[in-house]
């Protein structure tokens, strides 16, 4: 049995989240994923930028999968990998893609403060 999983698209050309929560059920690669949201979200831009849909206006994407976690907000405030956090103890961190730093991100208490794209000052 497959599950949903959920992602978002950081568009680097415009400089902005362009889908958020975008559900993908079943076996998906990158490419998959990314093939499914600039066909069914940004074919015309891709088009009007000269592309027909291949590999190059792809590159304009981030692909970011959701946690599953919530922060200490709870309801709608999911962690994405590329979130900007701070724990209870004030120690601001990215959130990556690493099985040992997810489980003790899953035991503590934290908030989701910015992301990568948009906060990258809230690292230094």
């Amino acid at each position: 049995m497959s599950r949903a999983l959920k992602f978002r698209a950081w568009d680097s050309f415009q400089n902005k989240y362009v889908a958020e929560g975008f559900h993908v059920i079943g076996e998906v690669t990158v490419f998959g994923i990314i093939d499914q949201i600039v066909h069914a979200t940004f074919k015309e831009r891709c088009e009007k930028m000269g592309h027909d849909g291949s590999l190059f206006c792809y590159n304009d994407f981030i692909i970011e999968q959701c946690t599953g976690l919530k922060d200490k907000n709870g309801v709608g405030c999911e962690a994405y990998f590329g979130d900007i956090a701070k724990d209870e103890f004030g120690n601001i961190f990215e959130i990556i893609d690493d099985y040992d730093f997810l489980s003790h991100l899953s035991h503590i208490w934290f908030e989701i403060i910015g992301n990568v794209h948009e906060n990258k000052d809230l690292l230094k």
